[in-house]
């Protein structure tokens, strides 16, 4: 997961960057950032979805039992 604190410091960066060219620079890295951090969660729950594919399936069928 990325650094909340990295994130915070390249919004502010981002915000007081007279240089457009360098702006753009530090959003290219901020967005690298947060795509990184988004593949790195997708990966964390299709591995999860997988081990407690059992589990899941099971509550699924007791809650259309309840239906």
């Amino acid at each position: 997961m990325y650094d909340t604190d990295l994130v915070r410091q390249l919004c502010r960066e981002i915000a007081e960057e007279q240089d457009p060219k360098k702006t753009g620079e530090l959003v290219s890295l901020l967005h690298a950032m947060i795509k990184d951090d988004h593949d790195e969660v997708r990966t964390r729950l299709s591995f999860l979805a997988q081990r407690y594919a059992n589990l899941i399936d099971e509550s699924k069928d007791e809650s259309k039992a309840a239906d």
